[in-house]
């Protein structure tokens, strides 16, 4: 009982809080609010003609259908937009087809809306909130729009059952932990409009095996790939710039790495624990920045030995960066031509 009056209270709270904003912003209020077909919904004085989904206090349950327009009181509303946490912890909810024109999924949307199997978005959504997603944990599929341009921090954290998910060209913002624990996906294609892989973005997805970043990738951030153990190659654009601390650390069957000729970071612990490593290549005459024991091996392969292939004419250079990078691990630097 405790625990429903507070989600009452938490509900209205938002309400009341998202209608302040409006209110003291754009002199904008709540004139109605109705149900219909299972579906609550909302009316503001500044769109007497359109309605926004909003939470319901027991929850949403079963297959949803969000329609282009509803009609109530011999009034036809059309359907403007989903307001944040509207169907947060609808713990019954097992799919949801949006069929209005909507451009933004509001932060906490669907949090933890744990019994969320499959979700059909339009080609209109373009951005994704904050924690949209995250927590449900039975989510398998979600198609993504052509048009999207950003998904935010957290978005998917815990969707434990996504196999795989499309990403376009017309996405330039990839929130930090917006696929954090995502253990079913298998591959992912970055787009070229992504320019940076923010702070633990694919942490822990434990069963990816593919990645193609996308060609115009500059920084790849802190833990961005860490613990993504099966993972065994990944190819780096020439457009890399900066690796980030402890960024494929635990991504333990990497077993070469090519470095862009414009590599000038490489973050401490970067590569931590890549065991089965055997080949190293860089292509710059000039070495870049490396943090201590980015290439740490475990003491359980002391007998390891890595090849690390540099320009011809560096190596003096090359082996001294190579100090203490790789723990107790052997390596040996060489030239190619």
């Amino acid at each position: 009982m405790k625990k429903f009056i507070f989600k009452m209270f938490f509900m209205i709270l938002t309400l009341l809080c998202f209608n302040k904003t409006y209110a003291v912003e754009n002199d904008v209020k709540i004139i109605k609010n109705f149900e219909k077909d299972g579906i609550c919904y909302v009316v503001f004085n500044d769109e007497e003609s359109k309605a926004y989904v909003t939470f319901k206090s027991d929850g949403y349950n079963g297959e949803i259908i969000i329609p282009e327009s509803v009609l109530f009181d011999d009034i036809e509303y059309y359907i403007k937009g989903i307001l944040p946490n509207a169907f947060k912890e609808s713990r019954n909810l097992r799919s949801i087809d949006i069929k209005c024109n909507i451009k933004v999924i509001g932060n906490y949307s669907f949090f933890e809306c744990d019994k969320l199997e499959r979700v059909k978005l339009p080609s209109s959504v373009e951005f994704i909130g904050n924690c949209a997603f995250y927590g449900c944990y039975k989510l398998k599929e979600i198609n993504l729009s052509e048009g999207l341009k950003g998904i935010s921090d957290y978005c998917f954290e815990d969707c434990y059952s996504l196999t795989h998910v499309d990403l376009y060209d017309s996405l330039i913002n990839l929130g930090q932990y917006s696929f954090y624990n995502c253990y079913s996906l298998k591959n992912i294609s970055i787009p070229n409009g992504i320019s940076e892989i923010k702070v633990g973005t694919f942490q822990n997805c434990v069963n990816l095996e593919n990645v193609q970043l996308g060609s115009n990738i500059e920084t790849i951030g802190e833990k961005g790939f860490y613990n993504c153990n099966s993972l065994s190659n990944v190819g780096f654009p020439n457009s890399l710039l900066r690796i980030g601390d402890k960024a494929f650390s635990r991504c333990y069957n990497i077993n070469n790495i090519v470095f862009p000729y414009n590599i000038d970071y490489i973050g401490w612990d970067a590569f931590e624990y890549c065991n089965f490593l055997d080949e190293i290549r860089f292509l710059n005459d000039i070495p870049p920045k490396i943090g201590e024991t980015a290439f740490y091996i475990s003491r359980k392969f002391k007998d390891k030995k890595v090849k690390v292939l540099v320009p011809e004419n560096t190596h003096k250079n090359y082996r001294y960066k190579m100090f203490f990078k790789f723990g107790k691990a052997e390596y040996e630097v060489s030239e190619y031509l």
